[in-house]
């Protein structure tokens, strides 16, 4: 089961906006390195609803090759349509990934029923592989119900845990109440680190790994290891990183973030856009 810090990784560009496949396998190397525990690519903070297919069988391909055998990857499969969401699955798992996260459907409504159906199908084409869903209503506008998690524990025999990026407390232990013995719950956003793996929930899918991996694995490891002193000190020290992070336009911060640390990973895909200079040194500076 996939557990501890699983950092949501930034999606490097060459400087003409290309996929850059060198720089994809160097950062997968460079977190590991630090101490995370399993990779999520093609998310929210990697821009995968920017990428093209090719793109997203690319960079799970770079990705799975240099994690190599010790560290699980998963890839984001979700689409506006079901169709478009199970051709993404079919090439993630071709590329070797250990678990697809499939994000609900997102722009139109969309009703219980439909979710379920959505998700059961995408679930059948992973196969054996295991499916995760990915709850950011935020961003989808449509929640992803516990009665909609109940009913795919009956349809779908891979499907294998959930990413709550709700920060909702109270829901996230709705799906934990729910929760069969292998089945993965993990928070969705750095924030609520602490108090979601004290109520329950196997990790984190973490943004602010991507800059600082050593504060957010410091903090799932001190309260793994009964700490919660510690565990509590390193959240709030996580919590004044993220801050930072979030300083100048959506997403930029950690790409920002990256190059200050020497692991430059260029700059985000329009309609996104980097820092302006003066936002820059602003942040440098903090």
């Amino acid at each position: 089961m996939i557990h501890g810090t699983v950092t949501a990784m930034a999606t490097p560009f060459d400087p003409d906006g290309k996929l850059d496949v060198e720089a994809t396998g160097r950062l997968a190397s460079w977190l590991i390195e630090r101490g995370v525990d399993a990779l999520f690519v093609g998310g929210t903070t990697g821009e995968g609803l920017l990428l093209s297919r090719e793109e997203h069988g690319l960079l799970a391909e770079a990705t799975v090759a240099a994690a190599g055998e010790g560290t699980s990857v998963l890839a984001q499969v979700g689409c506006a349509s079901t169709a478009d969401s199970i051709a993404l699955t079919e090439q993630a798992v071709r590329a070797g990934v250990n678990g697809v996260v499939v994000l609900s459907p997102f722009f139109f409504d969309v009703d219980q029923e439909a979710m379920v159906t959505h998700f059961a199908a995408v679930a059948a084409a992973a196969s054996d592989t295991p499916t995760y869903l990915y709850n950011i209503p935020g961003n989808t506008r449509n929640h992803i119900t516990p009665a909609a998690v109940s009913a795919l524990l009956e349809e779908a025999p891979n499907f294998a845990g959930i990413k709550d990026s709700s920060k909702d407390l109270v829901l996230l232990q709705k799906f934990l109440a729910l929760a069969p013995a292998g089945f993965g719950v993990l928070v969705g956003s750095d924030s609520v680190l602490l108090p979601g793996m004290a109520s329950g929930a196997v990790g984190v899918v973490s943004a602010a790994s991507n800059v600082f991996p050593e504060a957010v694995v410091e903090t799932v490891r001190a309260f793994a290891g009964g700490n919660p002193q510690k565990a509590q000190d390193a959240q709030q020290r996580l919590n004044q990183l993220l801050g930072v992070l979030k300083m100048g336009p959506p997403l930029a911060g950690y790409k920002a973030g990256l190059a200050l640390r020497g692991m430059p990973v260029g700059g985000l895909r329009p309609p996104l856009r980097d820092m302006a200079p003066e936002e820059h040194a602003r942040f440098e500076k903090a």
